[in-house]
């Protein structure tokens, strides 16, 4: 026997009530959407709970920043920037003993 796994569903259509549970086959049903969308939606998209947005036949995924405040977002900034300046005339092998 084949155990389903069961989503909560949160939204206002009228043919599933708000807060049960259920399969992607019935909400494929319900929906219009293919069995096989809804679950690619959900293995691409997992954080995302399922509302009426996600049972739209052309889902726009929400934005989501992983960067959660100021400081994380300037360092972000800064590292993905290219170097400021490289000095050409450094070479490694020339330096003294003890500078290493």
């Amino acid at each position: 026997m084949v155990d389903f796994v069961l989503h909560q569903y949160f939204g206002d259509n009228p043919q599933l009530v708000s807060g049960d549970w259920y399969n992607l086959k019935e909400l494929s049903e319900v929906s219009g959407v293919n069995y096989n969308t809804l679950h690619t939606r959900l293995k691409r998209h997992s954080y995302v709970e399922l509302d009426d947005a996600f049972l739209a036949l052309v889902y726009v995924r929400p934005p989501i920043t992983m960067l959660p405040d100021k400081s994380t977002r300037v360092m972000d900034e800064w590292l993905r920037k290219a170097p400021m300046s490289i000095d050409h005339n450094y070479n490694p092998h020339n330096r003294a003993i003890h500078e290493l």
